[in-house]
């Protein structure tokens, strides 16, 4: 019985103590549309998601501390974030971005299967 009491109040304190945060959210377009495969990548780490059909990311195990999160995708303005990362906490943020056009008046290429 002893035994038993010792490792449920044990386990909280195992959690806690690693000294990692995680973040989560969703990426949006300037319609509030969700962009689906948009990149979240955390600077100097190779740490990162690809966000899903509803626009949501989640990357976990991150070290406490100030963090520079890098979003981008193909045909969006490209965006970066400083964050905090709070041991034993989750961030939630939601992101827009912008569509980018092409630069120098250059025609998209558009690719038909």
């Amino acid at each position: 019985m002893l035994l038993l009491c010792l490792l449920f109040t044990s386990v909280p304190i195992l959690a806690r103590g690693d000294g990692t945060g995680t973040v989560l959210g969703f990426v949006y377009n300037q319609s509030g549309d969700p962009l689906i495969g948009a990149t979240v990548m955390v600077e100097g780490t190779s740490f990162g998601a690809m966000t899903d059909a509803l626009g949501d990311f989640i990357i976990e195990d991150l070290s406490a501390g100030p963090a520079t999160l890098h979003v981008f995708m193909v045909g969006m303005a490209s965006r970066e974030l400083e964050v905090e990362i709070a041991a034993g906490d989750t961030l939630e943020l939601e992101v827009w971005m912008e569509f980018d056009p092409p630069s120098g008046g250059s025609p998209a290429v558009i690719i038909r299967i």
